[in-house]
């Protein structure tokens, strides 16, 4: 399949990281994935074209046209369009939504969208609630530099406000690897970082001290 990109963001870590995520995915009946940022499509379909029974949602408010259509095309040529699923929209409003509604859990979700860290840690926070136990949350850029060709502002409230300050999505992924350490098992870390989920806090019978507080008793 050709695929046709503005720019290739693609280097050697993101096919062996991409190739390892599917080998891992490959093991459940059905595999659900968020793509969060999906420009012109190309992580998306090669996700479908490499894990059997896989469905992509991606979430991008903006998609790069014309190549987004023009590869979407390309694909159902050969593959059920009903696999994909575009959600023009922002990842905070989807991710609030699909946690509020509680329909579904994930085996993957891939961040790649705002690449602001406020924005990026947002996007972590949300999204590992609606991760499954053994899934992969993946973030891309974690060792983006000023001079690669993606590194930009797409914010205008960046250039707006002068005490707003961009930050690099590094910051946003250590704090989240600080912060979720023991949840996780680290299973790709080079230019992007992936974790593996090891457990639903929220689900663990975790004995609080509650009883021994008197304004409980």
């Amino acid at each position: 399949m050709n695929l046709k990109y503005s720019i290739d963001f693609w280097n050697g870590d993101h096919y062996k990281n991409f190739e390892k995520i599917a080998n891992h995915l490959k093991q459940f009946p059905i595999s659900l994935i968020i793509e969060l940022g999906t420009f012109e499509g190309r992580t998306s379909f090669y996700l479908l074209d490499n894990i059997p029974k896989s469905y992509v949602t991606a979430v991008d408010p903006n998609v790069h046209e014309p190549n987004f259509s023009d590869n979407f095309k390309e694909w159902v040529k050969d593959n059920n369009p009903n696999r994909f699923y575009w959600r023009r929209e922002y990842s905070f409003d989807f991710l609030i939504n699909e946690y509020v509604e509680g329909r579904r859990k994930y085996d993957m979700v891939y961040i790649d969208g705002d690449h602001n860290s406020c924005g990026v840690l947002e996007d972590a926070i949300l999204s590992w609630k609606i991760l499954k136990v053994g899934g992969i949350l993946l973030f891309d850029d974690y060792n983006m530099k000023v001079l690669d060709n993606w590194f930009y502002i797409s914010h205008r409230e960046f250039s707006t406000y002068n005490n707003l300050i961009w930050l690099h999505p590094r910051e946003a992924i250590n704090s989240f690897l600080s912060l979720y350490k023991g949840q996780y098992e680290l299973f790709i870390d080079n230019y992007q970082v992936g974790v593996k989920k090891l457990c639903e806090l929220g689900e663990l019978d975790l004995d609080h001290g509650h009883k021994d507080i008197g304004m409980f008793k």
